[in-house]
Parts: structure tokens; sequence; C-alpha cells
């Protein structure tokens, strides 16, 4: 493609492979993620994503890199079909890193005229990849809670949320991941009143989905023809 003399080479990644190997953990491990930034530097002009796992990934790149939100996506998606959850709302990180997620979802529905406030899941892992406990930073008692995360792996996580959530008196819990890869299938996630997950990834049977195509092909148009992404990072046009 390079070779063959574009104007331009513009890369869309709706999930951005290798986002969780962002750092070196422990000695003699390779940082994937900025192996991967730096290959698509190399030929490209500008690249964009939605829901990186680590925002800081961003300075990997050495092009353009846009990095859009689903939030607006799901706001709408959830005004349309789900109204029953907007009453009463907490929104729900399942561990204390997606704290910040939580509480930016939360700013945006305030500007639609949404009251919502939002709790915290402290987990504890035995090993890697198994949580033992979680226990819920919040009142959720009575409530309708809204758990959210940007990539669903095996899903145990929100599983344990949902069930510390229902522990503490939550009256609807529903879930929503932006990048579902659900490597250990849909089944376990019967314990929620509802699961919804984008479509970055192959949808797969019995999960709800809210589709961002809207929102990259918007992001599309305005990069082609020069016009600026500002609204697509605000929702001021409610995509």
């Amino acid at each position: 493609m390079k070779f063959s003399s574009p104007t331009e080479i513009n890369v869309v990644l709706p999930y951005t492979r290798f986002a969780r190997q962002d750092r070196k953990d422990e000695s003699r491990v390779g940082v994937s993620a900025k192996a991967v930034a730096r290959l698509i530097s190399d030929y490209a002009d500008r690249a964009m994503t939605v829901d990186l796992h680590v925002p800081q990934m961003q300075e990997y790149f050495d092009i353009p890199f846009d990095n859009l939100y689903s939030f607006p996506s799901l706001i709408s998606y959830l005004r349309e079909r789900h109204t029953e959850i907007l009453d009463n709302l907490v929104v729900v990180s399942p561990d204390v890193g997606g704290g910040g997620r939580v509480k930016a979802l939360v700013k945006r529905f305030g500007r639609v005229g949404i009251s919502a406030d939002f709790a915290i899941g402290d987990k504890t892992r035995g090993k890697p990849g198994e949580v033992d406990k979680i226990n819920i930073i919040g009142e959720v008692s009575g409530r309708n809670c809204l758990i959210l995360d940007d990539i669903i792996d095996s899903g145990n996580t929100i599983v344990k949320t949902a069930e510390g959530l229902r522990a503490r008196g939550a009256k609807k819990v529903y879930a929503y991941g932006t990048h579902g890869l659900f490597t250990e299938g849909t089944d376990k996630f019967r314990v929620l009143d509802g699961f919804m997950a984008s479509d970055t990834l192959k949808p797969k049977q019995g999960i709800e989905v809210v589709s961002l195509i809207p929102l990259f092909g918007e992001a599309v148009y305005r990069t082609v023809v020069g016009e600026s992404l500002s609204d697509l990072f605000d929702g001021a046009r409610g995509l």
C-alpha cells in the first residue's frame, strides 16, 4: 500500500490488540503495545481506535492517534432500549483501575440530564486470572447498577461484581464492555439482567450489541474532509 504512493494512509483499529501489554511488570518481558504502535507508525499517517485500555498508550505512536469514546453510543442505546435502568442509577467499576472511566461516564450522563452515582469494586485475586472476592465501595442498595469495563476477557470479574451487587441489595444489574473477547463463552452472564457489548469484535450470541459503526463512520468522514473530531470526544452530537 505504501509503495502504491497513496496520498495518505489512515488505520482504523476497532480493537487495539496487545493494549494490555503496555509496560514491563517483570524482568525480560516485552512491551507488545509499543511494538504494535511502532509498526503502524512506520507506514501510516494517522490512526484511530475506541476505548483504549490504557489511554497513555497513545504516546507510543509517532503519528496522530485518536482514541474515541463509546460512551455517547452507549448512552443513546440505553435511552432507546433500557430506560428502566436510568432511574436511580449507579455506574460500577469492577476494579479500582477503572474508576476514572466510570466517573467520565457519570459526567456524560449528567450532560444529557440523567442523574447517576458511581461505585467501585475492590477485588482480591488468589492467582492471576482468578477473582476470589469483590468488595463493593459505594451505596447500591435498592438501586439500578450498570457495570462498566473496556475489555471483557473471561468475564469472571463481571460475574463476581454482579454477585457482590446482589448481595448488597442492588435492584437490577446490567453490564457493558466495549471489547468482548468472551474467552469462556457467554452462558455465565445469565446472572445479569442484561449484558451489552459493542461490535468492535464479532458479536456473540445472547449479548446485546451497541453498534459503533456510526461513530467510526463519522470519525472517518471528518478525517477525510479535514473536520474537527472534538464533537465525537465530548458527545455533543449524541453519537
